[in-house]
């Protein structure tokens, strides 16, 4: 029987009673095996693939936590996320199976165990800097001061929103009911032909009209993004560019935080990374290649060495975010 999430605690139980156990000794054995290897003939295949883009759920996610019991819940959009929780559940319920020592540290979606600050998630930040090259500059929106959301906060880059946002398009290219009639018609962040563009849509589309606010211009519309995939993405900047940041959450929790999810092997603590789980599963148990597939791709397990001795070095090379005690 499985529970809400992952795997049941009676197929985890039998899980972890299964298959050996490795100490380090022999995983250092295992690794410098690999590493004295050849490297297997590698094929490659088709370099160009087509995505299909998958729209947000429009459900929440309530976290319940483990150890404290605290419930943190998360915003629309993140039903998606309980999914790879489960998956990372599942993952970590296999490789005990094989003998590895590992537990899946949750402690980052919990809004009492982590603070969104000790996590190092943003919310909030200012506007400090614009950006040097031209091709960031046509994409920049904002001004020196003005505060904006984080929606997400990477090594160097941040997706971020405006706190509160004006869109606007021309008015001879929409009808009285929000009808587009241009063929491809530029939402401006301001009422002029000279605005930054932030948006595009094709004749056809629909867009909410907004009422005219007192010394609108005539010529121009103020339309409603708020709800559209664009919104929920926001727009990518250079890190540099913000500061002041603060980390208030209010009553939903930030998304980053699934992005903390970590390891913990044999003590040692490691931020998840996506392809962590087959690497492991592989190397115990002996494969030459990661991936070797239909389409004439594919990955040699030596290739992986660099992340499986982070995963299996040394506690000292922890990323030293350890979990509640």
């Amino acid at each position: 029987m499985k529970t809400q999430i992952g795997v049941g605690v009676a197929v985890l139980s039998a899980l972890a009673a299964e298959g050996k156990d490795f100490d380090r000794a022999e995983l250092n054995a295992m690794l410098d095996k690999l590493a004295a290897s050849p490297e297997p003939k590698v094929k490659h295949g088709p370099t160009a693939m087509c995505y299909s883009v998958m729209m947000p759920e429009e459900k929440t996610f309530e976290y319940i936590c483990k150890k404290c019991g605290n419930r943190t819940v998360y915003p629309k959009n993140s039903k998606q996320m309980e999914r790879v929780l489960a998956r990372h559940r599942d993952e970590a319920a296999r490789l005990r199976a094989l003998g590895l020592d590992i537990v899946l540290d949750e402690s980052a979606l919990c809004g009492k165990c982590r603070s969104a600050k000790e996590l190092n998630i943003p919310t909030r930040a200012k506007i400090v800097a614009e950006p040097t090259k031209r091709e960031d500059q046509e994409r920049f929106l904002w001004k020196i001061g003005e505060s904006v959301e984080v929606i997400e906060f990477g090594q160097d880059y941040c997706y971020i929103h405006s706190l509160d946002p004006e869109w606007w398009v021309n008015a001879k290219y929409i009808s009285e009911n929000g009808t587009v009639l241009a063929n491809a018609l530029k939402v401006r962040c301001s009422p002029s032909l000279d605005g930054k563009e932030y948006d595009e849509y094709y004749k056809g589309s629909t867009l909410k009209r907004l009422p005219a606010k007192p010394g609108d211009p005539k010529d121009w519309v103020r339309v409603d993004l708020s709800d559209s995939f664009s919104r929920w993405h926001g727009r990518l900047v250079l890190k540099r560019c913000l500061g002041d940041f603060t980390y208030e959450e209010g009553s939903t929790a930030k998304l980053g935080r699934f992005d903390k999810l970590a390891w913990v092997i044999n003590g040692k603590r490691l931020v998840i990374k996506e392809d962590d789980a087959k690497i492991l599963e592989k190397f115990i148990k002996g494969d030459v290649y990661l991936y070797d597939g239909s389409d004439g791709t594919s990955v040699s397990m030596k290739s992986c060495l660099p992340r499986l001795r982070e995963l299996l070095g040394p506690v000292s090379e922890s990323d030293g975010l350890a979990p509640p005690g």
